[in-house]
């Protein structure tokens, strides 16, 4: 990253996310593959969290699995470690509750086929 045009806007924070402060004043944050870990307690504290530390304007950004279907037969043999977790994908119409629940505008998914689906969901802070 060092060498990216980018590498003075991103930071890397080494803490425990739960109990750890989030610095302010980011334009962008983002959870890939990790809220569905969590259960819904925890899943909200840390976007609570985010929005608080975003400025206005700023988006929240998820990437997330999607439950998968029950007529989806194309699943290849490189996926049965992700459907371990397959209980644990939410929609991301729970997402998106959520990111209005908690004052986001905005908010949108776009759904994109990789090795299952995945949501991109996203919300700003007005």
């Amino acid at each position: 990253m060092a060498e990216k045009p980018e590498a003075g806007r991103v930071r890397f924070l080494e803490g425990h996310a739960l109990v750890d402060p989030i610095p302010h004043g980011f334009d962008l944050i983002s959870f890939k593959s990790m809220l569905h870990d969590w259960p819904e307690r925890e899943t909200m504290r840390f976007l609570s969290r985010a929005v608080e530390a975003l400025e206005p304007g700023g988006i929240v950004l998820i990437f997330e699995r999607s439950p998968l279907e029950s007529d989806e037969a194309d699943i290849s043999f490189s996926t049965l470690p992700f459907l371990l977790f397959f209980r644990s994908f939410r929609d991301s119409s729970w997402y998106e509750s959520r990111l209005k629940a908690l004052g986001l505008a905005d908010v949108a998914t776009t759904t994109l086929r990789l090795d299952t689906p995945f949501h991109i969901i996203t919300g700003r802070k007005k």
